[in-house]
């Protein structure tokens, strides 16, 4: 990380609902998890706690939630 200087940054939440959504959708027969400890450091809109809640029911019943809808989905806050 260091060596990346400011090229570096960090995942958003809408990166990781994206890839638990496709991994769920495979139907491979493997159960799909994301880590969620310390997620709220991962923070950047007011559809955060939204989108956190919506991964931990997803990591619960192994099913695709509801999409959290809110207007920060195109932007690039961080």
């Amino acid at each position: 990380m260091e060596a990346l200087a400011g090229a570096f940054q960090p995942p958003r939440l809408q990166a990781l609902e994206a890839a638990i959504d496709y991994g769920l959708a495979a139907r491979s027969g493997t159960r799909v998890f994301s880590d969620l400890w310390d997620i709220e450091r991962f923070f950047d809109c007011d559809c955060s706690p939204a989108r956190a809640a919506r991964l931990r029911e997803m990591n619960r019943t192994q099913r695709a939630a509801p999409s959290v809808a809110c207007s920060c989905t195109t932007a690039t806050s961080r």
